[in-house]
């Protein structure tokens, strides 16, 4: 079988050549093979970019949703997945006991003073977020 050709049009440059800083918000409509999804987009950040994640490590189940809601990570989860897929990548939650209580009542940021939204406790994350930066 001859290889197929590229989808990429030829105009354009490939992903991998242009991407080099990305967000990439993971949550419940994530790709079942986590890893490959996450592999295929480091391998998109052009060499000397970074990526910055974010996912949910506490969140209220969507009722309509709750058989397919399987992404929710604390820290040290989202640490070990990143590891996995050999991601180079600095770790750490974000949140309290505060904020996950109003997020889970459904309360907006201006609910709660910039004081109690600044103070962070690593036994309660609300997000944990991942910031990777590729090698130039």
């Amino acid at each position: 079988m001859g290889r197929r050709a590229s989808p990429w049009p030829a105009i354009l440059p490939r992903p991998e050549q242009v991407l080099g800083a990305r967000w990439l918000s993971l949550f419940r409509a994530a790709p079942r093979p986590v890893q490959q999804a996450l592999r295929n987009v480091w391998a998109s950040i052009a060499p000397g970019g970074t990526l910055l994640i974010t996912v949910p490590s506490l969140a209220r189940l969507d009722p309509h949703l709750a058989a397919t809601d399987f992404w929710r990570w604390p820290p040290g989860g989202l640490a070990e997945l990143l590891g996995r897929v050999g991601m180079p990548a600095r770790v750490a939650g974000y949140g309290n006991v505060l904020a996950g209580v109003a997020a889970l009542w459904g309360l907006s940021v201006e609910d709660l003073s910039a004081q109690e939204l600044d103070v962070n406790d690593p036994c309660f994350p609300l997000v944990a977020c991942a910031y990777a930066a590729k090698p130039a």
